[in-house]
């Protein structure tokens, strides 16, 4: 029989070890890569322009997605290496980059970094990234998804509410959604791909969006915030004959589309 001693001695372990493999399994399902949103892909000599930046937790490394190809780069920040590895061993989520575990490299020569900008090639493709203006003030919709492609990618994967879909649809009053974000923004980046496969779904001439970028201080723009009164975001404003009808501004215990819903639906 054991002493009681040597049992608590072994509970102790044991729960060291279970703590333990909790925390691992945590970090093992968060991305290895994070959304890096101050970067612009140019890449010249290929068809296709654009992509995706990503940082790891460290900040040492960038990973460069670009908009299409079956290549994507690895970059060594402090050592200015660049490798190239296959697009197909990352899994891109709304969450972030996540590799396969086998990711293979190739080493890329010209590794330049001046300032906040860095160039590299590969092949006949010169890949830069450079520091990207923040989308500030009223911004229609293409210039959104071209700037922001994970909107588009979340948007894509979204499946809105069918019941709340029908009564988006069946509101025949001329009403105009004002939503204001930031591109900073976590819960926006959800939020607002959200509103845009509601809109786009619904497919009703009768409900007309704007999309507003905010400053992460809601400095800019100073007329637009004041006169909506936005203090968080996202803040989704309904307005019919000018007049606000409703409005979202806070994480509702319901879906965009179910909340938005109530209110256009709404005599």
């Amino acid at each position: 029989m054991r002493a009681p001693g040597s049992i608590f001695l072994l509970l102790c372990v044991v729960g060291m070890w279970v703590g333990s493999a909790l925390a691992q399994a945590e970090q093992d399902t968060e991305p290895a890569w994070l959304e890096s949103p101050g970067f612009l892909v140019e890449i010249t000599g290929a068809e296709v322009d654009g992509g995706q930046v990503f940082r790891s937790h460290d900040f040492k490394q960038l990973l460069v997605m670009p908009a299409q190809g079956d290549e994507a780069y690895l970059l060594e920040i402090k050592s200015r290496n660049v490798s190239a590895i296959r697009r197909s061993d990352v899994t891109v989520t709304a969450d972030g980059a996540v590799p396969a575990a086998d990711l293979e490299s190739r080493p890329l020569p010209g590794f330049e970094r001046q300032d906040a900008e860095i160039s590299f090639r590969s092949g006949d493709r010169e890949v830069q990234l450079l520091p990207a203006r923040p989308l500030l003030g009223e911004t229609d919709l293409a210039t959104l998804l071209a700037r922001k492609q994970e909107y588009g990618a979340i948007a894509r994967d979204y499946t809105p509410d069918p019941a709340a879909i029908e009564a988006i649809r069946a509101c025949d009053q001329p009403t105009e959604v004002v939503a204001f974000f930031g591109t900073w923004c976590g819960v926006c980046k959800h939020r607002i791909p959200a509103l845009i496969k509601t809109i786009e779904v619904a497919a009703n001439p009768h409900v007309n969006v704007r999309y507003v970028c905010v400053a992460q201080r809601f400095t800019a723009p100073r007329p637009l915030i004041e006169q909506y009164n936005v203090r968080i975001a996202p803040t989704i404003v309904v307005l019919r004959d000018n007049a606000e009808v409703g409005r979202i501004d806070k994480v509702p215990e319901q879906s965009i589309e179910q909340s938005l819903a109530e209110i256009v639906g709404a005599p």
